[in-house]
Formats: C-alpha cells, structure tokens, sequence
C-alpha cells in the first residue's frame, strides 16, 4: 500500500500527516495520533465503539479509510470538551454517572459523540425518544444509553442547544 499526505482537522487542531492509503482512521487515530478514547472493539463497524464525528456526523471509524478524512473535521471524545455543548453532556453525563456506576464505559465515547452530533443537527432540541434514536446501533449491556440521552435532553432543554 503506498502512502500519501493528506490535510484534516483533529479536534480543531489542523494536521498534514502521512497516512497509508486502506489503513482505517481508527488506526490513524490510535497508533499515530495517540487519540486512544475511540477503543477497537469488534473491528468490523458493528458495536459503534470506535465512533467519531466526521463534519459533525458520526461515523465508525474501524470502517472509514483515514484518506477519506482529507479535507474533513474529525472530532473524537477528546475534543468533546472543545465547545459549549459538548461540556455542558460531558458534566450532565458525570453528575448523573456520579450516583451510580453501571459497567465497563467501553461504549461511552462514541455514545457521547452520537448524542452531541443529535444535539448539534436536531431541527429543534430533541427529546428523549430522538436522543435514544441517536444511539441506537450502539450495543450497551450497562445502559449507559439511557443516561446519555437524558444528559442529552437536559443540556437541550437548558438552552446549550
């Protein structure tokens, strides 16, 4: 496989890097970036673990070619706390988690993501039947979707939105 350079931006942070032309953006996110909050779960783009927003859209990025990203913005869960609304999640969703720890957190990330990217391209502030919606795809045994959607409905009902 040949390498090429591409341009993108990783949570606001624009890169010129060389990527391997087939190799995945997950792994250009974890081995070469160091960005290890999207984890490699099943490796096929089932579980949604390794989700990430590209252009504020969520995409698997076990399945997206890293050439694809050039030109685009890539958010992982560590930019999350880059802007307003992804703070005002990130602090629902621990004051709610404080209570209570359901499991293993695996899904977190990219459940995080799914909900911010239905926050940021709702037509108007979503409920909590159009946040579960968002996150639908994302297997989760500890029912962390649940409580990121209320987090979600929360920070929209509270004007973050």
């Amino acid at each position: 496989m040949s390498e090429l350079r591409i341009g993108f931006q990783v949570n606001g942070e624009e890169l010129l890097i060389p990527v391997t032309q087939g190799g995945s953006l997950l792994d250009l996110l974890r081995d070469r970036l160091g960005l290890d909050e999207a984890p490699p779960s099943c490796g096929d783009g089932q579980c949604g673990a390794c989700l990430v927003l590209v252009d504020g859209s969520p995409v698997r990025a076990c399945r997206l070619p890293a050439d694809e990203v050039a030109g685009r913005e890539v958010l992982t869960a560590e930019g999350l706390s880059e802007s307003a609304m992804g703070r005002a999640l990130l602090d629902r969703f621990s004051a709610s988690n404080e209570e209570h720890e359901l499991g293993c957190g695996r899904c977190v990330p990219g459940l995080l993501l799914a909900a911010l990217s239905c926050l940021e391209n709702a037509p108007e502030p979503p409920d909590l039947e159009t946040a579960r919606a968002a996150m639908r795809g994302h297997p989760c045994a500890c029912l962390y979707q649940d409580e990121i959607a209320a987090a979600a409905v929360e920070v929209a009902r509270e004007g973050a939105v």
